[in-house]
């Protein structure tokens, strides 16, 4: 059973909670330009090579698109 305790004739629960700084962290120009170079450092590994792929094949479905536009237009002009 969770341990319950009284503050103001109100039962609330006793334990221990992390609390954080209310400060914001300041900006440091020098950790944003490493991480404009190096995405990985903010996203990972994982995710980067996620993206790269997804980057991959959306640029081969745009290609194909592009080609079977190209096709449908020649065809309808006749060429």
């Amino acid at each position: 059973m969770k341990k319950i305790g009284f503050e103001n004739d109100l039962i609330v629960p006793i334990g221990t909670f992390h609390v954080g700084s209310s400060w914001p962290m300041m900006p440091n120009d020098d950790r944003r330009r490493w991480e404009s170079k190096k995405p990985v450092m903010v996203y990972g590994q994982q995710d980067a090579m996620q993206k790269a792929y997804d980057d991959a094949v959306d640029e081969q479905q745009r290609q194909r698109r592009l080609s079977a536009m190209s096709n449908l237009f020649g065809s309808l002009t006749g060429k």
